[in-house]
This record gives C-alpha cells, structure tokens and sequence, in this order.
C-alpha cells in the first residue's frame, strides 16, 4: 500500500504507552487547493510528538502512535506546524485504531458488498451533529443520501448523476449536520484499519486481508430508478427508522444494509 514513514523519529514515551491513531485533515489536496506534500505531513506530526508518523495516499490521512493523554497536544501542535504551509490551520478529526475498525462492522455498509454503481463514504464529523435531520436525507441534485449519522460519523451513499459524474459529499453533509467533516470512500476506510492493526507495537499492514462479517453480493436492475422510485424508496426507509442520529445502529440492521448497498 502506498504509505510513507517520517524521517523525524519522536519516541519519548515506550510503545506500550502508545495507542494508535489516523489523523484526518479537512479540504486537504482537494481541486488544486489545501496543497501540502505528505513530507510536511509526516515532519509535522513527527516533530509534534506522533511516534511512527506514515501517511497514506494524498488525501490527508496521517497515521500516528502516541499516549492517549497526548494525542490532543500533538494534534495542535502539528496544525500550528502547518499553518505556515496552508495559510491556516487545517480542521483535523482524529480516531483511534479501535474507533476505525468498529466502522466496518456497524451502519449499513457492514456485511455488504456495494453494486459497482454505488459509491459509499464514511464522512468524519469535527463533533457531534448541530443539527438532527430526519433520515435518509437525499439530495437529488447531487444523488445522495446520508442514510445514518452515529455519534461523530455517518455514512452516505452517492448514486451516478445524468452528468456521468458522481456527487460528493462534503457540503451536502456539513449543510445537513452543522459540522464541519472531511470524507473518506469505503475502500479507504477499510485499507486505513489494516494499517492499523498493530504487531509488536508498530503500524503495519495487516497479514491477509481483513477480517470482517460474512459478506452479501447485492444485486440491482440494469435500468437506472426513476426519480419517482427513489424517492418512495427514501420516504419507506425514513418511516422504517433506518437510521438516527442518536448514535444508536438502525432497528432493522438487514434492510439498512439492502438500502445503503441500493435496493
């Protein structure tokens, strides 16, 4: 996978003191904008008390171990690093390995293998929703729905516009919550929590693929749905309570699921 190791060793606690973490950076390398190379990442952390500072792709996912009481102060001290390369301190929202792998397992894209049509995000949220709108929530314009918010993540799936374009996230969401948030695509959530996985103390990549619930091919018809269609669909799902933003899984787990994966 393509991860980079900072050259900036910072150790000052033993490894078993340490817990690991991704820090998520906000408009990060995003249309032309946000630029920053993952060496100023890694330095940042690194230099800021992270212990093990890798990045992974270019998105803004910096991986770190670190004491828990310390994650905070690190985190603040790497975005003061970077205020000198962005212009401003960037929006950072920081979960633990423990926090990552719990999203493969809860919300409806658990146990479910998405149609290619579909692409499916994770968005993590800055703090727990301002606003709690009824859910689904669909944007036909941009053809999504955020179909469940737990505590400080939610979950949205994005549908193949006219356009041929897909719609992304970000405003949607932030509109809807009330919160800033930075979105990352199922795929990524997934590689973030292999890297994650720990032996002898260290970020690594998992061995073998990950372990997850039993997976579930879902198939859809070939015919894109209607308007119409889609939005009886997302009228029954809101009456079904698939999702909330209590925090609390959906009632029914298996139909939330066939609905985030587009049935």
């Amino acid at each position: 996978m393509p991860t980079t190791r900072s050259r900036v060793a910072s150790t000052r606690r033993g490894a078993a003191d340490r817990e690991r973490y991704v820090a998520l950076l906000r408009a990060v390398n995003v249309g032309g904008r946000g630029l920053v190379k993952k060496d100023a990442l890694r330095d940042a952390f690194a230099r800021a008390g992270g212990a093990h500072v890798r990045t992974f792709i270019a998105s803004g996912n910096v991986l770190f171990e670190a004491a828990p009481d310390r994650v905070d102060a690190i985190v603040a001290r790497a975005r003061r690093r970077l205020k000198a390369v962005l212009g401003a301190e960037p929006v950072v929202m920081v979960r633990s390995a423990s926090e990552i792998a719990a999203l493969l397992r809860r919300g409806p894209f658990a146990g479910g293998d998405a149609p290619k049509a579909l692409k499916r995000y994770i968005l993590f949220l800055a703090d727990v929703p301002a606003l709690r709108p009824r859910l689904p929530l669909t944007q036909p314009k941009e053809e999504l729905d955020l179909v469940h918010v737990a505590a400080r993540d939610c979950w949205v799936v994005s549908r193949r516009k006219p356009s041929g374009m897909y719609g992304f996230p970000g405003i949607f969401v932030e509109a809807a919550l009330g919160v800033p948030s930075t979105a990352r695509s199922w795929s990524t959530v997934t590689k973030l929590a292999e890297l994650m996985s720990v032996s002898r103390g260290r970020l690594q990549p998992a061995q073998g693929r990950l372990k997850a619930a039993p997976t579930k091919t879902v198939t859809v018809p070939t015919a894109p749905a209607s308007r119409s269609s889609r939005r009886s669909r997302t009228n029954s799902t809101a009456r079904d309570g698939a999702s909330s933003a209590s925090g609390r899984a959906p009632a029914d787990s298996r139909s939330a699921r066939r609905r985030a994966a587009g049935r």
